[in-house]
């Protein structure tokens, strides 16, 4: 049995995994009504993943002070850069190809084109464009990516809850006043790594607990009120995180513990190659009024055999080759 922690984020991952593939497969199938209503639902996944990195982030550096940083660094680099760039590979390839037969690529604004994605600018720059600010659906590289960047200066000075949740809420006010004047998604989304790291501060520090999840709830209430749902599925979620961390024991059948296992393992592969199959396969479908139910089967067994593929073949010997002439 694995150690009962690892196991309360492999479930919240995994769900969030699923989250955002549901979004994606109600808008590419056109489900409606109340099924549509759940399905937009997954749209939060994001928020849940970005919420347990900053989680895990704080738990590497807490547990371990002495973390090289450039190791720090080359292990996230080599966890997430080579999927990322062989999608970006793919779509060099493939729009260009097709813009001999019809498919026009809209120009960008600022004219750096395909460096957006080369140098993660998207995340900083607005486009007015879908292809040049969020192509296979990866605008949150270049989030993960600058929170990775900056979290070792920052949460090895941090060692109390106080601290992190001041840290959080000032990053929180900071990011809603630029947000009324420039908006770009890395700063929309930075406070909630923060928040995900200052809740396991509250979790290894238990006089800490039941405050920080009366604050949570109650803030969560407010952003209701205030007809800010996407702050307060936040919160839930933040709740949710400290809630299964807290719980001394979880058990599974072994058959589902394995199909979490292997749905972990394939989590980051399975969220950029549902982008590729539903970008660039289900979206040209869909512009053809191809059946629904076919749709809907390419959909998932497409993304499914993409992950395999991909995963095991692909990005997974390319990881070990890296780590091992990168890393110590």
């Amino acid at each position: 049995m694995a150690e009962k922690r690892n196991i309360s984020i492999q479930l919240l991952r995994v769900c969030a995994c699923i989250m955002v593939f549901i979004v994606h497969f109600g808008q590419r199938v056109g489900l409606s009504g109340i099924i549509r209503d759940f399905t937009n639902f997954g749209q939060h996944g994001v928020q849940l993943f970005l919420l347990i990195s900053g989680f895990l982030a704080c738990k590497t550096f807490y547990e371990n002070s002495n973390t090289d940083i450039w190791e720090y660094y080359k292990k996230r680099m080599i966890a997430i850069l080579p999927l990322y760039y062989l999608v970006i590979v793919y779509y060099f390839i493939s729009e260009n190809i097709l813009n001999h037969f019809g498919n026009v690529i809209p120009a960008d604004e600022l004219g750096i084109g395909w460096l957006r994605y080369i140098f993660l600018l998207n995340g900083f720059l607005n486009s007015d464009t879908y292809f040049w600010s969020n192509l296979g659906i990866t605008w949150t590289i270049p989030i993960f990516m600058f929170f990775y960047l900056i979290a070792p200066w920052i949460l090895r000075k941090v060692r109390s809850v106080i601290f992190a949740f001041c840290l959080w809420f000032l990053l929180f006010v900071t990011t809603q006043i630029i947000g009324e004047f420039y908006t770009c998604t890395i700063i929309s989304n930075l406070h909630v790594l923060f928040l995900g790291s200052a809740i396991y501060y509250a979790c290894v520090h238990k006089k800490s607990e039941i405050p920080t999840l009366i604050f949570l709830l109650l803030a969560s209430i407010f952003m209701l009120i205030l007809h800010k749902s996407e702050y307060a599925y936040i919160f839930i979620f933040a709740c949710l995180i400290m809630i299964l961390f807290s719980i001394d024991n979880i058990y599974l059948p072994e058959w589902l513990m394995n199909t979490i296992n292997i749905l972990d393992k394939y989590s980051y592969t399975l969220y950029l190659m549902h982008g590729v199959v539903f970008c660039s396969l289900i979206d040209r479908l869909n512009k053809l009024e191809v059946s629904k139910i076919l749709i809907a089967v390419l959909a998932v067994f497409g993304t499914i055999i993409a992950t395999r593929v991909v995963g095991k073949y692909i990005e997974k010997p390319i990881q070990n080759y890296l780590k091992k002439h990168c890393l110590k």
